[in-house]
């Protein structure tokens, strides 16, 4: 495997990381509450997305 491909399936990987992240919150809001406010919820995907992404939330799992 290459050092691209290696990079790659990383950023992929972290992107991922961020996302179960958020279904994780979204299914502790939900069994909380109820019910789970949408924009807020998607709002929450893309930050913990993008901060995963730029922060390198994934070199902790390497």
């Amino acid at each position: 495997m290459t050092d691209y491909n290696r990079e790659e399936l990383s950023d992929i990987f972290q992107g991922l990381a961020g996302l179960f992240l958020v279904f994780g919150l979204a299914i502790v809001i939900l069994t909380i509450n109820g019910s789970v406010p949408a924009l807020a919820l998607i709002g929450t995907a893309v930050g913990l997305s993008i901060i995963v992404v730029f922060f390198n939330f994934g070199a902790l799992f390497s």
